[in-house]
């Protein structure tokens, strides 16, 4: 087994987590600025090659009839360019509440959401949900 890195992509940044080899531990990374696709997919395959990662998994927003939104279907289209330039298998799983959850998970502080923090610990509970589900 290997190691799987997780994306909680945002409107401005992109949190990202990574498991451990076995897959068991999801530990929260850091965040990528959204910029261009080019930029950013360059930023990712770096994070996947320092991390030995051979899979990536992507948080897509579901509704509340866990239908796809406009928003699931661009993140979708974002990934299958990931996998093309990466050569990565690329998976989904639902993020719906990651976000809350992750705040809930971190201690007060005033200034958590400008600095990012929560997208890393939302990538770590995207990853987590994913884990839990290959049990």
């Amino acid at each position: 087994m290997g190691k799987i890195l997780a994306l909680d992509i945002g409107e401005k940044r992109v949190g990202y987590a990574v498991s451990d080899e076995t897959q068991t531990v999801a530990f929260p990374r850091g965040t990528l600025q959204r910029k261009a696709d080019s930029e950013l997919i360059a930023q990712i395959k770096k994070i996947a090659k320092e991390d030995a990662a051979e899979k990536i998994v992507i948080g897509v927003p579901l509704s509340e009839d866990n239908l796809e939104t406009p928003a699931s279907k661009s993140i979708r289209e974002f990934g299958e360019k990931l996998a093309r330039e990466i050569s990565l298998p690329v998976d989904y799983i639902d993020e719906t509440f990651s976000t809350a959850e992750a705040l809930g998970k971190i201690p007060f502080r005033k200034d958590r959401r400008k600095k990012g923090f929560d997208d890393a610990i939302a990538a770590q509970v995207i990853l987590e949900r994913y884990l839990e589900r290959k049990i």
